[in-house]
């Protein structure tokens, strides 16, 4: 397609240009009184036919990409893009634009002289209007952002093209006026300033930040009493609350003592009846050698009673659990044990000092990063999350154990510092999330180590 100048006839005598330009004048009011773009797309399409003789006229927008999008056209109230006119027509607007940038032509007015007899409607007819002029829009930067195109039959005149330029810059000038201010602005950002900003941001990849993972954390007692069941049976009473204070000596729970106790009141006659078999033995003994040889195998069996009586009485008695030190006595809820089978060495409570406490990390193992011991660690309470309490690292597990509901986890622990302590120490089972503070590493890497340990997993390097 060849872009050239508008072809031009002499200027005819108009008896009437004192009217036209009447119009002309009032024509410019109306157009600076519509309130948006869309309105003024309207209105431009269909007004300018009072001063503009056209047959049709498309009202067009150049996006970013620097392509051609039709807007509005001329006794329609919407525009379908995907109609193959309306396509044709975005494709020969946005070549007569490409071809003004090459030819750096300014702001000069440009036509349109293609043919299109291959353009047909639904009917067959050729498009009857070959005359068309195309009037660009140039924002305040002198940059095309859109135009008019105008259609008819037959050829355009000077004073014409006259009219029509002047009407073109004051739409121009309306949508300006109508766009929101940002648009507006033109950033010219030079290579040097883009591969300065570029360069700047590289080096920020290589600053030294500590590498740090966030963990679901609890509050625990540290080194706390396990109350565990001396012997297998069934809870049958729970002589105190949870998160109550407890003494030396105090009950704690009871199990079922039924069994126990026939077991002792047995072992209690058999000792009486292995005295009343021995007491016989020695009187027989005087008289009776062979009840004298019986006399020893009698003294055993009353030891031997006497050992399963004390251990009877002995096992009844663990039947009461007591507490062995002062604190507070942590489980779960009554309902959980009062009925419930246990074995022994299970544990049922824990009694803990409630100004001794520790940190509890379950750091899941995708999360897991280098640790060392006496690493900072910040712990924000899910009751005050706008406080960070200070810990130090105290160890971490070797292996990792599986988490109901967390998954594979390392158990890591961390000591509340003096400062933190002497202030108010948090009550023992708070949640919260831990942040652990690990080795420095590149911001780069921080940044990205997700995604390269995503790559390598998926690629295997």
């Amino acid at each position: 397609m060849i872009v050239q100048k508008i072809k031009t006839e002499e200027p005819s005598k108009n008896p009437q240009e004192q009217q036209r330009l009447q119009k002309l004048l009032l024509l410019e009011a109306e157009l600076r009184r519509q309130k948006s773009q869309t309105a003024l797309s309207l209105w431009t399409v269909n007004e300018l036919r009072t001063v503009l003789d056209y047959s049709q006229c498309f009202l067009l927008r150049m996006n970013r990409s620097g392509k051609a999008q039709v807007t509005a056209v001329s006794s329609l109230a919407s525009v379908d893009r995907n109609a193959p006119f309306v396509r044709w027509v975005e494709k020969q607007v946005t070549e007569v634009f490409r071809q003004h940038l090459k030819s750096g032509d300014g702001q000069e007015k440009l036509s349109i002289p293609v043919s299109l007899a291959s353009e047909k409607n639904v009917s067959g007819e050729v498009y009857p209007f070959q005359q068309t002029v195309f009037l660009p829009f140039y924002d305040r930067a002198g940059k095309m952002f859109g135009g008019l195109l105008l259609a008819r039959g037959k050829i355009w005149k000077a004073d014409e093209q006259v009219v029509a330029e002047r009407l073109a810059e004051t739409v121009s000038h309306a949508f300006q006026a109508l766009m929101p201010q940002k648009r507006l602005r033109v950033w010219s950002l030079s290579k040097m300033f883009v591969a300065g900003l570029f360069g700047l941001l590289v080096l920020a990849m290589f600053l030294p930040v500590p590498m740090t993972t966030l963990a679901p954390a609890e509050v625990i007692a540290d080194d706390p009493v396990v109350v565990a069941a001396p012997i297998d049976g069934v809870v049958v009473r729970i002589f105190r609350d949870a998160n109550v204070a407890v003494k030396r000596g105090d009950k704690l729970f009871e199990f079922d003592n039924t069994e126990l106790k026939a077991a002792a009141e047995i072992a209690r006659r058999r000792e009486l009846v292995s005295q009343a078999r021995l007491a016989t033995a020695k009187q027989a003994a005087f008289s009776d050698p062979e009840a004298y040889r019986q006399l020893a195998i009698a003294k055993a069996e009353v030891d031997l009673a006497k050992a399963e009586k004390v251990f009877a009485e002995r096992k009844l008695a663990r039947t009461i659990v007591r507490a062995e030190k002062p604190g507070q006595l942590i489980y779960t809820d009554r309902r959980d044990w009062i009925g419930k089978p246990v074995r022994t060495g299970e544990q049922v409570m824990e009694i803990a000092n409630t100004a001794q406490v520790v940190l509890r990390i379950d750091l899941p193992v995708a999360d897991a990063i280098s640790l060392t011991n006496g690493a900072k660690v910040r712990l924000f309470l899910d009751a005050n999350p706008l406080k960070a309490l200070s810990a130090k690292l105290r160890h971490a597990s070797y292996f990792a154990t599986e988490q109901p509901g967390v998954g594979l986890v390392y158990r890591v622990t961390a000591d509340l510092q003096a400062d933190e302590k002497s202030e108010i120490v948090p009550r023992i089972g708070l949640r919260g999330t831990a942040q652990i503070f690990g080795r420095e590493v590149f911001l780069g890497f921080y940044l990205f180590r997700k995604p390269i340990s995503t790559v390598r997993q998926y690629f295997g390097f």
